[in-house]
């Protein structure tokens, strides 16, 4: 499941067209008890209009909302927030036009999530910030304890699942 510009890319690379399935913002794909719905993301300039973010609910279970590569913008907040997702996995790399750990944080408390996870913030040597930004910047949006930081190949499990 992929954007159109990605698509492009994945044929390009010998993926087989019918294992390739094009989406774009408010689309929803649905594989056994899993739905996956894009959603808008801003794109990274006028000649990329493709950037999505997905979010993914499990039947009866939790719904988590990965960012994409987006900066900030409170259309984010207002596409997302009617899906109430639990879980907000926010890409954090200011240098590349993505979220600062401030603008995740203000998205955090907009969504009202239960868990808010920093990721991409070590992604290039030369746009490393330390997650614990985002966890201050938590801590002053009054959510602190939502904070969850993932250790590299250890199992994460959502809270009461």
């Amino acid at each position: 499941m992929a954007p159109a510009e990605t698509v492009d890319k994945l044929r390009c690379l010998g993926v087989p067209a019918d294992q390739i399935v094009m989406t774009w913002p408010n689309r929803v794909h649905r594989v056994g008890d899993v739905q996956v719905r894009a959603t808008f993301a801003i794109p990274l300039g006028g000649d990329d209009l493709t950037h999505v973010g997905y979010l993914v609910s499990v039947d009866g279970g939790p719904t988590v909302y990965l960012t994409g590569d987006t900066a900030y913008h409170e259309v984010l907040s207002a596409a997302v927030g009617p899906h109430r997702p639990d879980v907000l996995l926010a890409v954090i790399n200011v240098a590349f036009r993505n979220l600062s750990p401030t603008d995740a944080a203000r998205l955090a408390r907009e969504l009202a999530v239960k868990v808010a996870i920093p990721c991409h913030y070590d992604l290039f040597p030369d746009n490393s910030l330390p997650p614990e930004l985002f966890r201050t910047t938590l801590k002053i949006e009054g959510i602190g304890a939502c904070y969850v930081r993932l250790d590299h190949g250890v199992p994460y499990t959502f809270p009461g699942t």
